[in-house]
């Protein structure tokens, strides 16, 4: 990465450290991110990226060591780390200063994950001379109008740690939701460039993730990423077909086909609100407000995802509805229908399904 980069975010660092001093945060991991700090202004980012990652560990996931541990990786020449980093901050502490900063850190990330991918291609010379090389940028295709979409943009990617390959059975799910999508949904995200991406877990794509994973005891909340059934990046959906085991790269029993079905719709519909602006329609956000605000307290526990205070209350209600409405519900539909019954029509009648 270009030193010129570096420079941009260092420069935001030393602000944020004026607001917020040592003496702000929560004692737990402050030894490690004084520690962090210090090596990252010296230049030291192995070392910071490594203290940084002890102070989040020890129970430090305060908005300045998120942000440090961006910029560090960005340093470290691994954007596509920074990216995840910055929107795990931006997610999570919306409302911060460093969630601002992080915001606009993220185009850097961006240009030099854009970089990061480029391969050369041979170029034959017109003179004669041998063939030069040059770097174009590994980015997906362009739609062939109309000809091909999301069923062909279905990406299966190979296991690492010696991780079985994806299943037949899994690959079968995914093609048959997709090909369950209503057509005129199913048509905007073939013209929207969507994709799929189906691993056996979200190491075998990113390997390097265990190094900053917080492997926390089986069954505390929340968890962790490998334990995810997928994740959204822009318009590319994730799906991961088996949770790792803690403390290990072993993987548990791949996930039922109806579960990875519901993930295709719950992310299908993600991308579909990107394009379609759903979530943050007035409409939607009243319903959901006033729905939100007669569930009773007996549900209060269980639905915690889906009643948080932020944007992401409406969007992960939205997402469960509509993966429901296409086809395939999961443990919490139910309670979400009785909770949210108005939401759930609108969400039918803006969707027209």
């Amino acid at each position: 990465m270009k030193n010129s980069a570096v420079s941009k975010l260092a420069l935001l660092l030393p602000f944020c450290a004026l607001l917020f001093p040592t003496s702000a945060f929560a004692e737990n991991g402050q030894a490690e991110y004084d520690a962090g700090r210090l090596a990252y202004h010296h230049k030291n980012y192995k070392g910071a990226s490594e203290h940084f990652a002890k102070s989040i560990e020890e129970g430090n996931r305060t908005p300045p060591v998120w942000l440090y541990a961006g910029h560090t990786f960005m340093a470290l020449g691994q954007p596509e780390r920074a990216l995840r980093t910055y929107e795990t901050l931006i997610k999570n502490f919306k409302d911060s200063i460093e969630a601002k900063t992080a915001s606009d850190s993220i185009n850097l990330a961006k240009q030099a994950l854009e970089k990061q991918n480029a391969v050369p291609i041979a170029v034959p010379a017109a003179t004669g001379e041998p063939a030069k090389k040059i770097a174009v940028a590994a980015t997906k295709a362009p739609v062939d109008s109309g000809e091909k979409g999301l069923k062909d943009r279905v990406i299966v990617h190979p296991p690492k740690f010696g991780h079985a390959a994806v299943s037949q059975r899994s690959l079968r799910a995914v093609h048959e939701a997709v090909a369950n999508l209503p057509a005129h949904l199913r048509k905007k995200l073939d013209e929207g460039g969507a994709t799929i991406n189906l691993a056996p877990n979200m190491i075998d794509r990113w390997p390097e993730s265990l190094n900053e994973e917080l492997e926390k005891a089986e069954g505390e909340e929340p968890p962790t990423m490998a334990e995810l059934p997928g994740r959204i990046y822009g318009r590319d959906m994730w799906v991961y077909e088996s949770p790792k085991e803690r403390g290990t790269t072993n993987l548990k029993n791949a996930r039922p086909a109806a579960e990875i079905k519901h993930t295709v719709y719950n992310e299908s519909f993600q991308v579909l609100d990107e394009l379609m602006t759903i979530c943050k329609a007035p409409a939607v956000v009243a319903q959901y407000n006033a729905e939100k605000a007669g569930v009773a307290e007996s549900y209060h526990a269980k639905l915690a995802t889906f009643l948080k205070d932020d944007e992401w209350g409406v969007k992960e209600t939205c997402s469960e509805l509509a993966a429901e409405i296409f086809g395939q519900g999961d443990e919490f539909s139910v309670d979400l229908n009785r909770c949210f019954p108005k939401l759930k029509r609108l969400l039918q009648k803006k969707l027209a399904v």
